[in-house]
Order: C-alpha cells, then structure tokens, then sequence
C-alpha cells in the first residue's frame, strides 16, 4: 500500500516545498539577523522552506491515507 503513495507524495514534497518558499519569502528575516549576513539568512530560508513544506506535505498524505483507511471499514 505504501507504494502507491510513493509518487504523489515526493510530488506533493516538491509542491509544497515551493509554496512554503514562496510563502516564508514575505517574512522579514533580515531584522534578525546581522548586517552582512546574506548567506545564513538564505540557508535558514531554505531550511524553514523544507521544514514546513515537509510538515504540510506529511499533513496533507496523513489525511488522504486515513480517509482510505477509514473507507475500508465500511
């Protein structure tokens, strides 16, 4: 069962991923840090992208794989 949830759940990884780039991008990230710090503030970006586009994703897969689940038992 956890093969057919392979493909769409690294495609919903990647998806997710970017919207919550796209979102953390709206963020001033700048104000804490220091001035001259691009770089770290760019790697904490894109590891904050890939924490939560992980959480959402595994969210979203969780509740598809429950529904199926629970249509199972009736």
């Amino acid at each position: 069962m956890d093969a057919v949830y392979a493909l769409p759940s690294l495609v919903l990884y990647v998806i997710m991923f970017f919207v919550s780039f796209y979102a953390l991008r709206a963020v001033r990230l700048d104000q804490w840090f220091k001035k001259m710090h691009t770089t770290e503030i760019q790697i904490l970006l894109l590891l904050m992208s890939m924490v939560l586009g992980y959480l959402s994703s595994r969210f979203i897969m969780d509740i598809i794989i429950f529904s199926n689940q629970m249509l199972q038992f009736f």
